[in-house]
């Protein structure tokens, strides 16, 4: 399976989003969008809030056991 960078940002940014955010992934654009259209904040939900939380959660208790472990085997 090959993905672009750009790819694998957008995929993140539905769990790294919070709030009534988490979960959606922001639309692509290639331009910027001037005047009145500035502000259009066109999502697509892509799983749902919970599950974004869930998992947003499940990594960062993953990264304190990793962070744990470290200074119990290099400590300072």
């Amino acid at each position: 399976v090959a993905v672009t960078p750009v790819q694998m940002a957008r995929a993140f940014t539905a769990i790294a989003r919070t709030g009534e955010d988490a979960g959606t992934i922001p639309s692509l654009r290639l331009r910027a969008l001037e005047g009145e259209n500035a502000d259009v904040g066109i999502v697509e939900r892509v799983i749902s809030r919970e599950a974004a939380e869930h998992t947003r959660s499940v990594l960062a208790s993953v990264v304190d056991n990793v962070d744990t472990k470290m200074k119990r085997r290099f400590p300072d």
